[in-house]
């Protein structure tokens, strides 16, 4: 009976740990995600620049994806594939001119979030990217591109609360269920 009522003890503690574990991470996604470059992330602007390899694909990415795009007034043409973006974007190295970047484009029914093209990158460096219509975008996949550190509070708060609140109603019940049997 004593090693009963410390398993549930234990089991509560446990919980109740991790319960404030699950809102001490959803504290922290919320901070971090402000600070992220990030498309998806909100209030986010794209860095001046982003490192890049000379013949490596990229990604070009806008909050909102296509469908922001189209409804800031960018173009949309028939192409191959379908409608697509009538994106054209163009690349500088540090202030230097711009130059036209060949972009392939996602079609307007893509199911990428906030993915809006790809390009083969023409130089190893750091590069900005600008659309017409758009202005700076971001290069999420770039090798200088920032992490998703707030994902992971997240993910981290999902499981703890989950876990923590599955545990401390565990120890609850079986503590409710063992004063009936006293009784």
């Amino acid at each position: 009976m004593a090693s009963d009522f410390a398993t549930r003890s234990r089991r509560g503690a446990f919980g109740a740990g991790l319960l404030l574990l699950g809102l001490l991470s959803l504290g922290l996604w919320r901070v971090v995600s402000g600070s992220e470059h990030q498309a998806f992330a909100k209030g986010a602007s794209p860095a001046d620049s982003y490192a890049v390899k000379a013949g490596n694909n990229y990604s070009i990415a806008v909050p909102g994806g296509v469908n922001a795009m189209v409804d800031h007034g960018v173009q949309v043409v028939n192409g191959q594939n379908g409608q697509t973006l009538g994106l054209s974007c163009e690349w500088s190295v540090g202030g230097s001119a711009n130059q036209a970047l060949s972009v392939s484009v996602e079609s307007l029914d893509t199911k990428a979030v906030t993915t809006v093209g790809h390009f083969l990158s023409p130089v190893t460096g750091n590069i900005s990217v600008t659309c017409d219509g758009w202005g700076r975008v971001f290069i999420p996949d770039a090798d200088s591109g920032s992490s998703d550190p707030s994902g992971w509070f997240l993910l981290l708060a999902i499981i703890s609360l989950t876990v923590g609140a599955s545990l401390s109603l565990s120890a609850g019940y079986e503590a409710s269920r063992a004063r009936a049997r006293q009784v």
